[in-house]
């Protein structure tokens, strides 16, 4: 399989490479070096269940370079609930 990284050109990016707009608040945090190795990091996450999904999330938002998705189980309508409680897309009297 073929794999494809996309990289964004920023104007606000620093002397380390780290985009400086998108990553500001957790640059205020932990630093623009911590941001720089949370970018080069590559994170296998096993099991997309609520807790899974949501941490799958919060890795990407936090800037980690690349995430891999791991899960045995298919996907099924019952999956929809946990992760898109109150949206117009679930509806429990579908």
């Amino acid at each position: 399989m073929e794999e494809s990284h996309v990289k964004i050109a920023h104007e606000s990016t620093d002397s380390e490479g780290v985009d400086t707009d998108r990553f500001s608040r957790i640059i205020a945090f932990l630093g623009a070096g911590t941001v720089k190795q949370l970018m080069s990091l590559n994170v296998l996450v096993c099991g997309l269940d609520g807790l899974g999904a949501e941490i799958a999330k919060n890795l990407i938002l936090s800037g980690v370079g690349a995430v891999t998705l791991h899960d045995t189980k298919p996907a099924s309508w019952a999956d929809l609930s946990s992760h898109v409680r109150n949206s117009v897309a679930y509806s429990p009297f579908i």
